[in-house]
């Protein structure tokens, strides 16, 4: 009997240290489940995502580059995760047996600065890929009342979008990023 499923899905993927983490947990809670990396290109996306809802033993996937946008054209958005995010690290199989597409990185992003008092202070991402750079956006908004906070990202040869161009569109127009050096980063808490 197969035993029910769990992925993280990517191109590339061999490098993932995923599969040993959550197979350690997995065996230490005495979950009958695997976890596996599973390389899939994007020319392979569409049918990865047909394939695995067909699949009774698959409970979903983490997704990492190059697939944390495209993955959302496969699954359902029921957090409206395309217009505050721009992009899916998780989907599931939903009761009803939908294809659920969400995202963690926003939460787990604002979580550990619930703890401190940061409004009105001047606050700076350091590192942060396109769509990792759009999960401190809800944290940003409204609902955190922090309304002073910039990106800063070392890149060779990559660019990325505008803080203007990441509120619910794709980027059309994207601007590359000068690094700083650190002895020009100032401490939100100095």
């Amino acid at each position: 009997m197969a035993l029910p499923y769990a992925e993280v899905i990517g191109d590339p993927i061999a490098h993932s240290k995923s599969p040993k983490i959550h197979g350690f947990w997995l065996k230490a809670l005495g979950i009958e489940a695997e976890y596996r990396a599973t390389h899939v290109t994007p020319d392979a996306l569409p049918a990865y995502f047909a394939e695995r809802k067909a699949d009774p033993n698959w409970r979903g996937c983490n997704i990492t580059v190059p697939h944390k946008i495209a993955a959302l054209e496969h699954v359902e958005d029921r957090e409206d995760i395309r217009t505050a995010i721009g992009a899916t690290n998780t989907a599931f199989r939903d009761a009803d047996g939908a294809l659920i597409g969400t995202n963690t990185d926003a939460a787990g992003f604002a979580a550990p600065l619930k703890a401190f008092d940061l409004a009105g202070k001047p606050v700076t991402v350091i590192g942060a890929g396109a769509p990792g750079a759009r999960s401190y956006m809800p944290w940003r908004g409204s609902a955190s009342g922090r309304s002073r906070c910039s990106t800063a990202m070392w890149t060779r040869g990559r660019r990325y979008c505008r803080p203007s161009d990441w509120r619910g569109r794709r980027c059309r127009s994207v601007t590359p990023c000068r690094p700083a050096p650190w002895s020009s980063m100032r401490p939100a808490w100095a």
